[in-house]
């Protein structure tokens, strides 16, 4: 006899996969742009966070891309997922799912240390110093030790002690945000002080 037909149905999955699996770290205050994409599926997209968090700063787009401007470096862990728009009638949507990890690097800083010229001796003389950094961060001064007998210093203003060689340095440490400047260095010279002359007679100027 005829064997009795047997019928089965199947559901077909489209398995949708993101492309990337990594990111580009990223920097401080400074601009980032990754789009994501992905295959399989009918080839139309949207994109979600399902897991984890942002950086501080970037967002992800419906259309898969990551931007933004980071404000706080660090390591963020997230979870990014990829929907088709396969209707429901042919067993969509179909969605896959992409884990990454993405680091916000501290910025660099540079310092810029203007001269302030040769200075004249004069006892109880002072200048100033304005030495700033691209971060915004204040710059802190030291003088060389070979110096110590022409010059000191007191947040950035700088006591004449004779003249001389007064070798200095600005320096920024950098924070959670910026890395270390590196130092920057200037020598200036502390003229010996003009003689001048009253009735025959010459003196320092005080």
């Amino acid at each position: 006899l005829a064997a009795a037909d047997v019928e089965r149905s199947f559901q077909v999955v489209d398995t949708v996969s993101i492309v990337q699996t990594t990111l580009p770290n990223g920097t401080f205050d400074a601009v980032y742009n990754q789009q994501l994409s992905a295959t399989g599926g009918n080839g139309s997209y949207t994109y979600a966070l399902t897991a984890g968090a942002l950086p501080n700063g970037i967002t992800l787009s419906g259309a898969g891309l990551i931007s933004g401007t980071p404000t706080v470096p660090g390591a963020y862990n997230f979870t990014v997922t990829a929907t088709d728009s396969t209707p429901v009638g042919n067993g969509g949507p179909f969605a896959g799912s992409q884990a990454f990890a993405l680091s916000i690097d501290q910025a660099g800083q540079t310092i810029t240390f203007p001269d302030p010229g040769t200075q004249p001796y004069a006892v109880g003389g002072s200048f100033g110093l304005t030495a700033t950094a691209s971060s915004g961060l204040t710059v802190s001064y030291a003088i060389a030790p070979a110096s110590s007998t022409v010059c000191s210093v007191a947040g950035s203003t700088v006591s004449i002690l004779s003249a001389g060689a007064c070798a200095i340095t600005a320096s920024q440490g950098g924070d959670a945000s910026y890395l270390a400047a590196a130092d920057v260095s200037v020598t200036v010279a502390i003229s010996q002080a003009t003689p001048t002359e009253r009735n025959g007679t010459k003196f320092l100027t005080r």
